[in-house]
Order: C-alpha cells, then sequence, then structure tokens
C-alpha cells in the first residue's frame, strides 16, 4: 500500500505531492504459518527535485535504506539490505531510463538544449479543411503550439525557444499564444523570432513578444497594412437578368447588400472604418510598446511598400539581418548555451507524469464554422460547416459527465442558420438548468451573429481584443432568374394554392406586397434576437437594440457596450470556469475536449489537394490582416 499525504490537499498535489511517499508491506510465505509473515514500514522522500531517500524497517528488525538519483532521463538507484543475525546483508544497483523528461536540478550543462517549433497557416481552434470555392474557411490547429510551448515551459532541459515563423495569420490565436511566450521569458527561457522569408502582420505580431527578432537578407516585409475593397454586382447582375431579393433588419447587418445595391453605405462605411481603426490600433500600440519604438516610425512600415530588412533593422522594427544559425547563435546567447546550442523539435517534448492524483475536469466544447440544420460538415460553396445535432449532442456529453465540473464553449463562428443557432441556444440553457454546471463562453477571432447567439446565457463570456462579435441582426436572401428567363424566352406557367407561395421561387422577383411581408417576418425574428440579448446580458431592450443592429465590435468595443464580460483567451476562459466549478487555485486540471468530428482519409486528402489548387490559381483573401480585410462573412441571421 502506498500513501502520498501531500497529495491530499488539491493545490500540491503535482508539485509536492510526489516528494514524499509513505508504504506499507505485508508479506506472508505460500502456505507458511501466520506467525512468519511479516509487515515492513517505509517510505521515500524527494529532499530537492533529483535526489530521494527512502528506506524502509519490518517487525523482525530487518531494515533497508537506499538513495536514488533522479536525472532528466535516467534514475540510478542504489539500496543496502540490513538483515537478522544470521543472515546475509544485500546490496542492489539499479538504473532506470524513461523517454519522458522529469523536472530536477541534476543537469549536466551538455544535456541543455533550445525548442524550435514552427509557427505558420491560418491559425485557428481547430483544423478545418475541405474545399469551397468561395474560399470558407480553412485553418491550421493552434492547439499543438499550445501544448508545444507548455512542454517546452515545463521541460527542465530546454533553456529557450526558437520560433520560426512563416506566414502565420489569424491574429486572435496569436494573441493568445504571446502570454505563453511571456511566461517562458519569465522562468528564464528566452525567445528567439526567426523570419526565413519576410513577414506578414501576424508574423510581426508575434514576434514582438520575443526577446529577439531575426530575419533572412532575402526576407519580403511588403503589405503590411490594412485594405478593404468593397466590390458592388448589381448593375452586372442586372444586365444578365438577374437579380437578389434581400430582407434584413439591423442597419449595419451587411451581408449580400453588394449584390443589391452600387456603393457603400453610410452605416457601412462607419463599421468598415472603425474596425479598421481599432485593429490597426491594437497592432500598433503592442508592437510599438514589445520594440520600443515610436508609433509614427512603425507606422511609417505599415504604409504597404517593399521594406528591406536592413531599413527595418535601423528602424528596430528588427533586431538582426542573418541566416538561422545566426538565429540559433543569438539565442544560445541569451540562454547561455554558446553559439551551437543543441535543438531539439518543441512537438516532440514529453514531460514525466508522476502524480497519482486525479484531475478534475473541465470541458471544452469547440463551436467552430457556419451555422447549419444536422450535423456538422463541410459545404461545397462556403465551407465547414457547425452543426445543430452535432453540437448539441456533444454539450449533452459534457455537461452530463459526473466527473466534469464546469463546461467552455469556444466559438468560432461567423453565424448562420437562424433555427439552429437557436436550437443549440436553448440547449445550453437547458444543460446548465439540469444540470447546475456553469458555463463560460470564450470567443476567438469570430463570434457574430448565430455565433453571438449562442454565448447569450453563459455565466460569463470573454472575447479576445481581436474578436469580432456582436452582428446581432436578420438577413435573408433569394436569388431570382425571372429576368434571365425572359430574356432568353423561358415560359413560367405557375399553378399554385396560396397567394404568396411565390416568394422563394427562383423564377420570380419579389413585389412590393412580396418585399414588405418578408421585412415584417424578418422585424419579427429580429425582435425576437433582441430580446434573447437584453434577457441574457442584463440590458434593457433599448440598450441591446442601440449595440444591436447587425454591427459588428471588436473586443474592446464590444466589452464597452456590455455584450460581453471581459477581455481574455481560452486559458482564462478555463481559468473562470474552474473557478465557478469549485476547483480549488493551484490544484491541476484535465481538459476534457469535443471537437468537430473529421472527415475520412480520402475526403481530406481530395479536399486539401483541391484546396491547394484553388488557392494557388484563384488566390485567397486574408478576414484580417494583410493586403485584403473583408467587412463581414455572408451569413443569414
Amino acid at each position: 500500500v502506498g500513501l502520498r499525504p501531500l497529495a491530499f490537499d488539491p493545490g500540491q498535489a503535482f508539485g509536492l505531492g510526489p516528494r514524499l511517499t509513505l508504504t506499507a508491506d505485508l508479506v506472508m510465505r505460500e502456505g507458511g504459518e501466520a506467525g512468519a509473515s511479516r509487515v515492513r514500514i517505509g517510505g521515500e522522500c524527494e529532499l530537492l527535485p533529483g535526489l530521494s531517500l527512502r528506506g524502509s524497517a519490518d517487525d523482525h528488525g530487518d531494515w533497508r535504506a537506499g538513495i536514488a538519483l533522479l536525472g532528466p532521463r535516467v534514475t540510478a538507484h542504489a539500496l543496502a539490505d540490513r538483515r537478522e543475525a544470521g543472515s546475509p546483508h544485500a546490496a542492489a544497483y539499479g538504473v532506470q531510463v524513461h523517454s519522458a523528461d522529469e523536472r530536477t536540478v541534476l543537469q549536466t550543462p551538455g544535456s541543455r538544449r533550445v525548442a524550435t517549433l514552427a509557427v505558420s497557416g491560418n491559425l485557428g481552434d481547430e483544423s478545418l479543411g475541405g474545399f469551397s470555392l468561395l474560399g470558407g474557411d480553412a485553418t491550421v490547429s493552434s492547439a499543438p503550439l499550445h501544448a508545444a510551448l507548455e512542454h517546452a515551459l515545463e521541460e527542465p532541459r530546454v533553456r529557450g525557444v526558437l520560433l520560426e515563423l512563416g506566414g502565420a495569420t489569424g491574429m486572435a490565436q496569436l494573441e493568445e499564444l504571446r502570454p505563453r511566450l511571456a511566461r517562458l521569458r519569465a522562468a528564464g527561457k528566452p525567445v528567439v523570432a526567426w523570419l526565413p522569408w519576410g513577414a506578414g502582420r501576424g508574423d510581426l505580431y508575434l514576434a514582438g513578444a520575443c526577446d529577439r527578432i531575426v530575419a533572412s537578407p532575402e526576407g519580403q516585409f511588403m503589405q503590411l497594412g490594412l485594405r478593404v475593397e468593397q466590390r458592388y454586382y448589381r448593375r452586372m447582375l442586372a444586365d444578365l437578368g438577374l437579380r437578389l431579393n434581400r430582407t434584413s433588419a439591423g442597419r449595419y447587418k451587411s451581408a449580400g447588400r453588394n449584390l443589391t445595391v452600387d456603393s457603400t453605405t453610410a452605416e457601412d462605411r462607419e463599421a468598415i472604418e472603425r474596425n479598421l481603426d481599432v485593429i490597426q490600433e491594437l497592432f500598433v500600440s503592442t508592437f510599438a510598446a514589445d520594440r520600443r519604438i515610436a508609433r509614427d516610425s512603425l507606422l511609417g512600415v505599415l504604409d504597404g511598400r517593399d521594406w528591406p530588412a536592413g531599413e527595418l533593422t535601423a528602424r528596430r522594427v528588427l533586431d538582426a539581418v542573418g541566416e538561422r544559425e545566426d538565429a540559433l547563435a543569438a539565442l544560445g546567447g541569451l540562454a547561455g548555451l554558446g553559439a551551437e546550442p543543441s535543438t531539439v523539435a518543441a512537438t516532440r517534448l514529453e514531460v514525466a507524469r508522476r502524480a497519482w492524483h486525479v484531475p478534475a475536469r473541465v470541458a471544452v466544447v469547440y463551436a467552430s464554422g457556419g451555422i447549419e440544420l444536422g450535423r456538422s460538415g463541410n459545404d461545397p460553396l462556403w465551407g465547414p460547416t457547425l452543426g445543430a445535432a452535432t453540437l448539441v449532442g456533444q454539450l449533452e456529453s459534457a455537461f452530463r459527465d459526473p466527473g466534469v465540473r464546469a463546461v467552455v464553449l469556444r466559438i468560432e463562428s461567423p453565424g448562420g442558420s437562424a433555427l439552429a443557432s437557436d436550437a443549440m441556444h436553448r440547449a445550453t440553457v437547458r444543460l446548465k438548468r439540469e444540470t447546475g454546471k456553469p458555463l463560460v463562453v470564450s470567443m476567438g477571432r469570430t463570434a457574430a451573429s448565430g455565433g453571438y447567439h449562442l454565448a447569450i446565457d453563459a455565466d460569463r463570456i470573454l472575447a479576445d481584443r481581436f474578436t469580432r462579435t456582436g452582428s446581432i441582426g436578420v438577413v435573408f436572401a433569394s436569388p431570382s432568374l425571372e429576368g434571365f428567363y425572359a430574356r432568353r424566352g423561358v415560359r413560367q406557367d405557375v399553378f399554385q394554392r396560396g397567394e404568396w407561395m411565390g416568394a422563394f421561387s427562383p423564377g420570380k422577383d419579389w413585389d412590393p406586397a412580396f418585399q414588405a411581408s418578408a421585412d415584417s417576418a424578418i422585424g419579427r425574428s429580429y425582435r425576437s434576437f433582441v430580446r434573447k440579448v437584453a434577457a441574457g446580458r442584463k440590458l434593457s431592450f433599448e440598450q441591446a437594440d442601440a449595440v444591436a443592429q447587425g454591427r459588428v465590435w471588436m473586443g474592446e468595443d464590444a466589452l464597452a457596450r456590455g455584450l460581453v464580460d471581459g477581455i481574455g483567451g481560452l486559458e482564462d476562459a478555463v481559468a473562470e470556469a474552474r473557478r465557478r466549478g469549485g476547483v480549488p487555485a493551484g490544484e491541476r486540471i484535465r481538459l476534457a475536449e469535443y471537437r468537430r468530428p473529421s472527415g475520412g482519409f480520402v475526403e481530406r486528402l481530395i479536399a486539401s489537394s483541391l484546396r491547394a489548387s484553388w488557392e494557388r490559381h484563384v488566390g485567397s483573401l486574408s478576414l484580417e490582416e494583410g493586403p485584403m480585410y473583408l467587412a463581414e462573412p455572408i451569413d443569414v441571421e
């Protein structure tokens, strides 16, 4: 029997818990007399990380004493055995080799190294693949990056990290990686950013959180500003005999408006300008403070021109120009490992687990993609979809798991079906009531429209500074080919029962009566949406309506208007959930993660190939940074 008394305090279970172990053994020979059995009491005490003393004594006068030296991957044991009179003494020696690293002070200088980690791609909460004609929302999961940086912090032999940045986007996810870099630096483990190809805004934003930035002499630094291009197609569609029947509620609800008007409305212009100002200020204020450079100097770099790396070094945007070995030499110097430090891939790090304590669980349910009824999947036009049936089933499992103390709903969705959004929202309300467990919402880079609807009744809502949220409004659009048919001699004969049955026909333009009816129906849906927001956020209808109107707000603007409760990332949401779930401070927790089902291997392989071909020949637009910035994804709520 083994007992670790310090582990009874959950806050000490993972730190001091393994440092003291008490043992009791009963030894009885099979078929022997009970009086010949022996009872042995012992224990092991780790005086400091890496040095343990152990011993035991039995009721016949025998005793044992030993010592263990715990290296990062090798443990050496020595044991002396003092037996009763007339029996020979004994000594035992052993060596144990293990793959995971022990946290220990017994390290040789030669065993220390730096970890390397590549960061690239459009980062998101989950890897959303699939092929879609309009680009969709393909992302690369940032979870392995978080895990790798956490292991680099805990692994005893890692003395620093080299970040190899190459086209990282997704500002909300990059914002959530920065605190991990700060913790590494605070622990005396420097971080150096290496830019082999140059940098975009995302690369620079993450690099700013590092101790040094080194770039290749041939690196390209261009198009670092922000730009919106709004194109309007009403006249082109009219020339083809096409029309989009559209109705919306909310002055700022812009989805699909570029197909029905000829220029940017005052409301759309106001929203775009405001969001560009916020995004620019977040980048400039953060990076200028990181690098201790003047704002005006940095703003000059963001003008869109191609800047040579040497000029950016002179402006202190970069620290040095050189190759990868120069970046490693800089990191080795900061870490005290010399100009040629040993390296290991951060994704291959593993820390030894010695705790017996079973950690409390907090569930994290990921809600990613455009919202639809049915199961999650991939739409060939718009990309990955978030199915109501899938998410409700995952919420049921998370809330009803007896080991889960609280639930975090991580939202990364621009919206979608009003019916599906409402079904998922009602599930959160019901499960909170039936289980009594708290629900905390963490917003990724987009939690808008139906994505915001999911969050309304959470106990607390957190958004990143780069989160785009709100868009509380309703829009419906239906294409019409009536003019197209007429120009090409297509005859339509209509047979119906019900005056309004032609409202959704692709062969009919809306007349004023149809438009008025659609406006009335959308208005009812909008008022219902606003009432739910008002009830969930403890606002009056008038207050909720004033910040709704389909307007998209950045994180801090949403906080100022009462749409969210605080600024923070997924880690902050998990911390809030554990607090509300009654998990003591200092106690480690285990995340029970519920992610979207992935498609089959062949499906993913084909989709990846099609997407790569599409983007290579047609191109894609960034939603957040770079030369193109889209004001709002199209949704139907």
